[in-house]
């Protein structure tokens, strides 16, 4: 095999030899080249230009820094002639100019040379530069020859960014006086090892590779060989004999690198002969590894077995990380993820050397991880599985930059600005998320879990109702009347929010309950994570520092990070935190602001930093490139991989040691994403930048060469299926590699023999042609790609054909290509065929032609013949209520609109098997909040757009509160044929609030959005105002009034009122009282239905308002409605029978087997027993006989004779109590053992002078178990613990042994109460039996007890007190004898 490894290698020609000649370190252009930038400030050349777009940044000297990224640019005056002027030192010969162009380029320009720099002469034609891309220009015929001192950029035009036109904006404008150097090749590794040396020659795998692997090292070498297996095909042993050698070495050497983590440093060795790795660790070998798998080529990564030339070139590394800390973050909270989804994060920042994933669990739209009820301490009547219950199914669903279609798809079609796409809901089990961290470890990677608290809290609250106590950001405790809610179980949740607003949300910190939350969530997620930190989250708690103050929001901070503490954990939360006093080893998260106390905690705390500021490490935000602008933010910038690549993580936070750093973070938050491939589309490759910037030494890092290695990245995801931006700042680089097929001979149909990796580029319709996307870079260039097929049996060789997965467009890069041809082979046998590439890229596939074989087929899990269908989980749904709807039959990958009435809502996404799951919020999403709508039956249809696929199922929507009975129909306009009144009048209305709310017709519109409000302007209207409706009706109808309904304007106190009367008349100028009352100062609506001798015959009604909520002369209304029956005398009515359904319905806290819904016929009411029922309402029905009568609900109407009008609705008898099935008892605990502490035996006879011995004695409670036949488990019988007495002894102190001496001494100064020992000098606080500095465990040890010291808020010379109460003293007592007392003694180091 090594003889053909001799082989191979010498075809890969010239990229080989250039790979053999590179550098050791790496470093980036070749040396003695002649060409010079003579534009180069370094080079003595100075810059000119029209002007600035703004004053401190992006000025024009940045255009000749030799920087070609990041802000490190200029941005002209806002002019379509905006110029740049580069003067050079010295006259030169100019051969070509390079313009770098950032997104916003000049839209056409030309170039200008001088060489006074007042007299110009024009040096090109009209340029149209592509933005975002290298524009170089060679000057015309009639200024080749010339020499020159001046060059301009004068633009003639600007390109639009975003729909606004800037500044002309460049990185880079270069004059060279040759050809540019061409960097020598080197290995497309990321992150740059510390150290490289290429060799000659290479090694290549075949079957009979093997690979042998040191106990410590066989995992990683089966993971590896499992990798390499399913590409290759070849078995690759792991055992004790091979060519490719992985072994832990702790003694490896290490010389020359810095490394924050220099227990995952290796050495790699690829020669003709083998390959060896030696990792100081396990985890090294891991890190060699993955050097390894991106030294062969792109198909290595296949997850089928593909044909390659499975060589790696020869080279010696040795290495190590930068940082140990090299993380992601995913925002699971706002839009979820599933395992899946994770893992495949997991498995491609692990490919680049990644550690760690940082997994936001919870926000205000949603809460990710199961918590349980096991473990609540005794007083906690939380119940922990509503987390996941409620705040399981709430996610985004709505975004302050909402994306149109056309944003999403890339089409001009269908555009959208109102409808978005549904966040995607769900939660891990705790057995799902132990599961995602076993398979994280095996990977080398730590989950770092977050809990963010006390702000981000919303999910919290929206499911715990003893969260909403009167100090949290929700007031639960009171009722929408105002009245005290006594039980904190019932206390009102609050809403759902699935909006992106931040700041508002916080914890009670002085609340019992929110203690026993934080405390119990944080153990809960502690004892399921091995890693040694989890997040406490500590940012953005705007509002809670505005309304209880700094102090508040540093106590909250104290107690969850001691929660974490209290688990042996360190905690991590964002730099808010370092407000507060911090310990030695917590964490800090810098992202944003001022570094002065996070400064401070690193300099006087003993606290470290893992680096995610905004600006380099936010990839939720857009790439501010052509066609990477779909999804995504842009408060903290934009940027492509380049920007994020292209910054020194110890420049962050001046003046601090890098070995306070212990890494970077990329974080991604979720506003924007929907599933996995948008995450991964914001994701990658930018994460890749952070990957090199956390491990490889900054002086090693450059910005251009690693431009030059990323474009090798971009096959490796593509062959990965990794969805990730292959946008323009990369040459992607491409990879064709042979896949076998097995047909039966004479049969002509479509064969994939192959598969093309192509980032950044598009396939034609006919398929005959691969070329460069026009918003991207690609090795193709201009060139279009295409292949031809020889099929190995003779017959002439055919075009290729590429067929694709899916198009790249706005949100996928470009596919995996199959290349495809239509070829019978005439006889059965075994042909070896070969796709050759227009650019000269090869590759081999082998045909078994067999009779009797089945015809290639390719899988899908989508069935196109299914009918499309929606469903909804159930019959009955309550405003406010999120309810399953499932999808099915849809085509994958393209937008299904919910539209709810004919009104669009949300957007939704088919899966590969076409269907899609969703909780879907039953309220208008135009109004931003919920409120309830409407009662009785909707349709929800789902449309698919770009397919002629649709469905749709009605829902009936019930409300729990009080509904106006007979409402008038509202009045969009007077004129609207549907409108209940004829007329509407108001004493007094304002002409100068926004339109169209003003006028009293804003009332009766239907839209709680807009309101009438009386005159506030001079001459300004005063109380009493009224409102006067005359009612639609026939001159032969009498009307009766039976009710009304007011609805406060939203948001704003003033016009609301307080006191009101409701009057009537038949004339509109006869006026008689109906009711009088007064309203809440809220902006819910507000029933009055009126009984039955206060409902009035008329046909004008109107509202006087008498004083208003805020004490001024201002009334009006965000909406009034009347109810009213409007009929001849006698009219005849039927009752409809309501009819009884078994389904199981909860109504306040109690389970019914089914309800009735009351029906809603003009002209009847429908009671049980004296309870008027409202029409629509689902009235729940116990087991056994409910009596429902209808009566006529005025003097206006009358039942026929013998009409039906009493109904017993039967759901027949309760089944009664019924044991479920009893699971297998499982063997019995042993009894739980609880010691106390050590005390002394009272009495002078404790003490013995003769052996300097006091006795001691200790508790000893004793439980046994019980089982629990309700619970199936067993349970501590507290109630039969038994207690005995332990007895020990301790050694005296120092002072005790001088009282035993026979002469009296002088009192010791520092303990002037010989009764109580002292603290001898330099040793720790320590309680009796509990431990010393070795960690052992015996009753003699002696010490006092720590006194309390009140904690010291921003006191950086002294540590805090933690505080411990009796109780966490017995916990950390019970943990130091299963730890060796570590957690303890580091609690009293930390009290020095």
């Amino acid at each position: 095999m090594f003889n053909r490894s001799k082989k191979a290698f010498s075809l890969l020609g010239a990229g080989a030899l250039a790979l053999a000649a590179l550098l050791p370190a790496g470093l980036g252009t070749a040396e003695g080249g002649e060409a010079t930038n003579h534009a180069l400030a370094a080079k003595g050349g100075s810059v000119s230009a029209s002007g600035n777009e703004v004053a401190d940044k992006w000025q024009a000297q940045a255009a000749i820094d030799g920087n070609d990224s990041g802000d490190s640019r200029w941005s002209s005056n806002h002019s379509d002639q905006a110029w740049i002027a580069v003067h050079l030192k010295e006259a030169i010969k100019i051969d070509h100019v390079t313009i770098k162009w950032e997104a916003a380029c000049a839209a056409s320009y030309h170039l200008e040379v001088s060489n006074d720099g007042t007299t110009w002469e024009k040096a090109s034609d009209t340029i149209r530069p592509q933005c975002s891309t290298a524009d170089t220009q060679k000057l015309n015929a009639a200024t080749a020859n010339g020499t020159w001192k001046y060059v301009k950029m004068q633009a003639e035009s600007r390109t639009p960014f975003q729909g606004i036109k800037y500044g002309v904006s460049l990185y880079e404008f270069e004059v060279w006086d040759a050809a540019e150097p061409v960097a020598p090749a080197q290995p497309n590794l990321i992150p740059l090892p510390a150290e490289m040396t290429p060799g000659e020659g290479g090694f290549e795998l075949g079957t009979d590779t093997k690979i042998k692997a040191d106990s410590a090292s066989k995992t990683v070498a089966e993971m590896t060989a499992k990798t390499m297996r399913a590409s290759t095909g070849f078995p690759l042993p792991v055992g004790k004999d091979g060519q490719i050698s992985l072994r832990v070495d702790t003694a490896l050497d290490t010389t020359g690198l810095t490394s924050g983590n220099i227990e995952e440093a290796y050495s790699l060795k690829v020669s003709e002969n083998g390959i060896e790795i030696v990792g100081k660790s396990a985890q090294g070998v891991w890190n060699a590894t993955r050097t390894l798998l991106q030294l062969f080529p792109a198909f290595i990564y296949s997850p089928h077995q593909v044909n390659s030339q499975w060589l790696a070139p020869a080279i010696t590394v040795k290495d190590a990380p930068r940082f140990a800390h090299r993380a992601i973050q995913a925002d699971v909270a706002r839009s979820f993820l599933t395992i899946a989804d994770l893992k495949q994060m997991i498995d491609t920042f692990a490919n680049v050397k990644g550690s760690r994933l940082h997994l936001h669990l919870s926000d205000d739209q949603g809460w990710r991880l199961q918590i349980t009820n096991e473990g609540r301490k005794a007083g906690d009547t939380i119940d922990y599985t509503k987390l996941t219950e409620v705040s399981g199914k709430t996610a985004m669903n709505w975004n302050s930059e909402a994306y149109s279609l056309k944003d999403l798809t890339g089409s001009s079609q269908q555009a959208d600005d109102n409808v978005v796409e549904l966040g995607h809901h769900g939660f891990y089990t705790q057995e799902e998320y132990k599961e995602l961290v076993k398979y994280a470890a095996e990977r080398f990677v730590t989950i770092q879990p977050e809990f963010d608290m006390p702000g981000h809290t919303n999910a919290a609250l929206a499911a715990i109702p003893q969260l909403n106590s009167a100090n949290s950001s929700h007031n639960g405790t009171v009722d929408a009347d105002g009245n005290a809610i006594t039980d904190p179980a019932k206390w009102q949740v609050a809403p759902a929010n699935g909006t992106g607003d931040v700041g508002y949300s916080y914890l009670d910190p002085d609340s019992k309950h929110t203690q026993y939350f934080v405390r119990h969530v944080f153990k809960q997620l502690a004892a399921l994570t091995p890693g040694k930190t989890i997040h406490i989250g500590g940012d953005e708690s705007h509002d809670m520092v505005a309304k209880l103050g700094k102090d508040k929001f540093n106590e909250f901070l104290d107690m969850s990070a001691q929660a974490v503490r209290d688990q042996g954990k360190s905690p991590i939360g964002w730099n808010e935190i370092a407000s507060n006093t911090l310990q030695p080893g917590d964490l800090v998260q810098y992202w944003t602001g001022n570094t002065a106390n996070t400064k401070r905690a690193i300099q006087n705390e003993g606290v470290k930093v893992a680096v995610s500021n905004a600006s380099t490490a936010y990839i939720d935000m857009k790439y501010g490139v052509p066609g990477g602008n779909s999804i995504g933010l842009t408060w903290s910038g934009t940027g492509d991989f380049d920007k994020y690549y292209n910054w020194d993580p110890a420049q962050v936070i001046k003046g601090i040691p890098e070995s306070s750093i212990v890494g970077t973070v990329a974080v991604q938050w979720s506003e924007t994403i929907r599933g996995a491939y948008q995450a991964e589309w914001l994701m990658w490759p930018r994460s890749i930048s952070h990957a090199e910037v956390a491990w490889t030494p900054q002086v090693k890092r450059n910005v251009n060469q690693f431009k030059q290695r990323m474009a090798a990245m971009g096959d490796r995801l593509t062959v990965s299926a990794v969805n990730f931006f292959d946008g323009p700042k990369a040459n992607w680089q491409t990879a064709l590699a042979g896949v076998d097929q097995k047909v039966a001979p004479n049969r002509s149909m479509n064969l994939a023999v192959g598969e093309f990796a192509a980032p950044g580029t598009v396939k034609n319709s006919e398929g005959t042609q691969i070329t460069k996307a026009g918003n991207a870079a690609s090795a193709l260039g201009d060139t279009p790609f295409s292949a031809t097929i020889d099929w190995g049996d003779g017959s002439a060789p055919s075009p290729a054909i590429f067929t694709q997965s899916h198009s790249r467009d706005a949100l996928h890069s470009s596919p995996l290509y199959k290349v495809s041809g239509k070829h019978p082979y005439a006889n059965p046998g075994t042909y070896t065929g070969t796709i050759t590439g227009s650019n000269g890229q090869k590759a081999t596939f082998t045909v078994n032609v067999a009779n009797g074989a089945p015809d290639p087929s390719e899988n899908s899990s989508w069935d196109g013949s299914k009918k499309p269908t929606i469903t909804i989980e159930k019959n009955l749904i309550r405003p406010y209520e999120r309810v399953k709807v499932k999808l099915s039959g849809f085509e994958p990958g393209k937008y299904v609109k919910l539209a709810w009435n004919d009104k669009d809502q949300f957007l939704a996404m088919p899966g590969a098997d076409g269907s899609a799951e969703y909780y879907l919020p039953f309220f208008d999403k135009a109004e931003k909040v919920l409120r309830p709508q409407d009662t009785g039956t909707h349709q929800l249809r789902a449309t698919q757009i770009g397919a002629n696929r649709s469905a749709e199922v009605t829902a009936t929507i019930v409300s729990d509160r009080e509904e106006l009975l007979n409402p008038v129909a509202q009045c969009p306009t007077m004129d609207d044929p549907n409108c209940g009144y004829e007329s509407i009048t108001a004493s007094s209305q304002a002409d100068n609030e926004p339109k169209p709310s003003g006028p009293v017709s804003a009332a009766f519109d239907g839209d709680p959005n807009t309101y009438w409000h009386t005159r506030w302007a001079a001459p300004a209207g005063t109380f009493p105002h009224t409102v006067t409706a005359q009612l639609k009706a026939a001159p032969e109808q009498k009307c009766v009034i039976t009710g009304f309904e007011y609805t406060a304007r939203s948001g704003q106190e003033n016009s609301r009122v307080k006191d009101f009367r409701i009057e009537v008349s038949e004339n509109g100028s006869d006026w008689t009282s109906a009711i009088s009352g007064s309203l809440k100062n809220h902006a819910d609506p507000q029933v009055f239905n009126f009984a039955a001798d206060k409902q009035l015959s008329g046909k004008y009604v109107r509202m006087v308002q008498l004083n208003s909520q805020a004490g001024n002369d201002f009334g009006g209304a965000a909406e009034i409605r009347f109810g009213a029956l409007c009929a001849q005398n006698g009219t005849e009515v039927t009752p409809v029978a309501p009819v009884a359904e078994k389904q199981p319905l909860t109504e306040q806290g109690k389970e019914y087997p089914g309800y009735f819904l009351v029906p809603a016929v003009t002209g009847v009411n429908y009671y049980l027993g004296d309870e008027l029922l409202t029409p629509q309402q689902a009235v729940p029905l116990p087991y056994g006989k409910t009596k429902i009568v209808a009566r006529p609900a005025s003097d206006l109407f009358r039942f026929k004779e013998g009409t039906k009008s009493e109904w017993t609705l039967d759901m027949g008898d309760d089944p009664g109590q019924v044991d479920p099935p009893q699971p297998e008892k499982p063997e019995k605990p042993a009894p739980q053992v609880v010691k106390g502490d050590w005390t002394d035996s009272p009495g002078q006879e404790a003490s013995n002078c003769k052996t300097f011995k006091v006795m001691q004695t200790r508790s000893v409670t004793t439980t046994e178990y019980i089982w629990d036949v309700a619970g199936a488990k067993w349970v501590l019988d507290t109630a039969n613990a038994q207690v005995t007495t332990e007895k020990g002894a301790r050694d005296m102190s120092a002072a005790e042994k001088e009282k035993c001496a026979p002469s009296p001494e002088e009192p010791n100064p520092d303990n002037p109460n010989p009764d109580k020992p002292g603290k001898p000098d330099g040793q720790p606080d320590t309680k009796p039996g509990i431990g010393s500095d070795s960690g052992a465990v015996k009753p003699g040890s002696t010490g006092s007890k720590p006194s309390a010291k009140p904690r010291q808020q921003n006191n950086t010379s002294a540590m805090p007190s933690t505080g411990a109460s009796s109780e966490l003293s017995l916990l950390l007592a019970a943990l130091s004898i299963g730890f060796g007392g570590v957690l303890l003694l580091s609690r009293h180091r930390t009290r020095k």
